[in-house]
């Protein structure tokens, strides 16, 4: 019979390009926001129906998980390239850690407004203010529970790129760490 096409998921693979440099997204509400990388060469990274068929039979046993989460728990992709990927879909900027080091200093003096148990169940990581409003990173900036929240206990407007869960959980302990 015929084939199945593969599922293609496209990604952007700036992390592997020598020529790719650091830019500034202008946002007309906020001024610039500290994204990823210029648009990069896209490679298409595949995934037949086999490999999406095995996540799905995944994400059953494991009642309330993602399809996301559960092809990078079975290594089909991992956690960049599914969040370079939603970035690309979604068009909200993929947040560097390259861009992390400079921005540190001033996300410290944003913890008081999202508490850390709340900012790591839900891998938030506060990132910038800017008079009334918040930039963070999060894996789904789609979440809108999450966001309506973050609306309520900040009492600011909120703008999100997304970031992976380690990235942000790396960036977590930079900021919730004394010194």
């Amino acid at each position: 019979g015929p084939r199945t096409p593969p599922f293609v998921v496209a990604t952007t693979v700036a992390e592997h390009c020598m020529d790719a440099e650091p830019y500034v997204r202008e946002s007309s509400d906020c001024g610039p926001i500290p994204s990823a990388s210029r648009p990069a060469p896209r490679r298409e990274l595949e995934l037949t129906a086999d490999k999406v068929g095995q996540a799905l039979k995944q994400q059953q046993k494991n009642k309330g998980e993602l399809l996301g989460a559960a092809l990078i728990r079975l290594g089909f992709i991992t956690e960049k390239e599914l969040a370079t990927a939603l970035s690309r879909q979604l068009s909200i900027p993929f947040f560097s850690m390259e861009n992390w080091p400079g921005l540190v200093g001033g996300a410290k003096k944003l913890v008081y407004l999202i508490p850390e148990g709340y900012a790591r169940k839900n891998a938030i990581l506060p990132i910038e203010r800017r008079e009334d409003m918040l930039l963070v990173a999060m894996t789904d900036p789609t979440d809108v529970v999450v966001l309506d929240n973050l609306r309520k206990m900040t009492h600011l407007d909120i703008e999100s790129v997304i970031a992976t869960r380690t990235d942000i959980g790396t960036a977590l302990n930079d900021v919730y760490t004394e010194g």
